[in-house]
């Protein structure tokens, strides 16, 4: 390991080395092209209380002309892999939270919506589970078309990069077995429609961003398919 990490988050693997920036609760994987994350891994333990560390010069980790301005992101809301709401956030302004390797443009209504709820879903096996791991990346899906695929998306200013889909995967053990559930979201306004109906098998996000989730993780004793709380 070339960096140093707190383990608990890494205990079940991370995707990939590709530029990775390290905080004290959560790990992105920088895309300088795309101008967002390719994915974030964090840890939750039972009713976790902790707090992100401040800024430590993030500019000066990546190269400047690759990170994104805030207005760069309109008309899309910015959208945050990893939410505030997991932890103590005690200044919003000078946490890693709202850094741009945590920042995807998302469509507003889904943030605040199907995507919203999806989040505090999660928070509620915190209370239910003794630990949580969460890898959140963004998925650029192809269509199909007489035989051929391509991959539409939008790019904002010229270089802001927007995902079509967004994925969260979460492992956690109970009762001394392991369960993993795995939603691929679209990128758009969602209504009265269940985040469970977005559930996948991790394999179908595996095989559209071509790295493995969890990969420390024995996949044949997995269970899958729990019943969300809603």
């Amino acid at each position: 390991m070339f960096f140093s990490v707190n383990n608990n988050i890494i205990k079940y693997g991370y995707p990939t080395n590709n530029n990775l920036i390290i905080f004290d609760n959560y790990i992105s994987s920088y895309n300088p092209e795309k101008r967002i994350p390719n994915w974030t891994l964090h840890y939750l333990e039972k009713e976790d209380k902790k707090v992100f560390s401040k800024k430590f010069n993030f500019k000066n980790i990546l190269n400047s002309k690759f990170i994104p301005n805030k207005n760069d992101y309109k008309p899309y809301s910015r959208g945050h892999l990893v939410p505030s709401g997991d932890f103590n956030v005690y200044d919003y302004k000078e946490n890693t939270y709202v850094l741009e390797a945590n920042i995807i443009p998302q469509n507003k209504e889904n943030n605040e919506g199907i995507w919203n709820r999806l989040e505090n879903n999660v928070r509620k096996y915190s209370v239910m589970y003794e630990e949580l791991w969460i890898i959140t990346g963004t998925i650029f899906k192809p269509v199909q078309k007489n035989n051929i695929k391509n991959i539409n998306y939008y790019v904002l200013n010229d270089n802001l990069s927007v995902p079509n889909y967004i994925y969260k995967s979460i492992l956690f053990n109970n009762n001394n077995k392991t369960y993993m559930n795995t939603y691929m979201i679209p990128n758009i306004d969602i209504k009265h429609t269940k985040f469970n109906q977005f559930m996948v098998n991790y394999t179908v996000v595996e095989n559209l961003v071509g790295y493995e989730l969890f990969d420390k993780v024995d996949k044949t004793q997995i269970k899958h398919n729990i019943v969300d709380i809603t």
